[in-house]
């Protein structure tokens, strides 16, 4: 719990020292109130969102970000497009033959490929959606003994 003077001395930590970064606010702030973990650390990143949280609340007002780490899972580019043939079959199925896709790889990317064109990032349900439904399934199978 965050109480008003807990704020007013935030305020004074931020002007106190005009220059600092955001992070090294959180530390100063770990130190002015001996916030340590059980192994002695300082809880700076809990520290942190505090301070992140009152910013944004307007109770604070932090320095401009200066640097921001980049995370290489969000600049990563996608599987390069294959070529999928979508044309509608237009026989019967007896006369369909099958054949083997030729490649290392292309067994396991052809699904994938097929979901990224078809599917959009909000259409395909959240886990927790799936195991939902999942376990309402499971639970009505063994309500009927399966």
């Amino acid at each position: 719990m965050v109480t008003t003077d807990d704020v007013t001395s935030i305020r004074r930590l931020i002007a106190e020292n005009p220059g600092a970064s955001r992070r090294r606010l959180s530390e100063k702030l770990c130190e002015t109130w001996q916030w340590k973990q059980a192994n002695g650390a300082w809880r700076d990143m809990v520290c942190r969102g505090l301070l992140l949280m009152l910013h944004r609340a307007g109770e604070i007002e932090l320095p401009p970000i200066r640097f921001q780490t980049l995370n290489p899972f969000v600049l990563r580019a996608g599987p390069a497009p294959m070529r999928i043939d979508t044309t509608p079959i237009a026989s019967a199925l007896k006369e369909l033959r099958l054949r083997p896709v030729m490649g290392a790889m292309a067994p396991r990317r052809l699904p994938a490929q097929i979901r990224l064109r078809s599917h959009t990032p909000r259409s395909i349900p959240a886990t927790g959606v799936r195991n939902a439904a999942r376990e309402k399934c499971t639970a009505r199978k063994r309500r009927q003994r399966w």
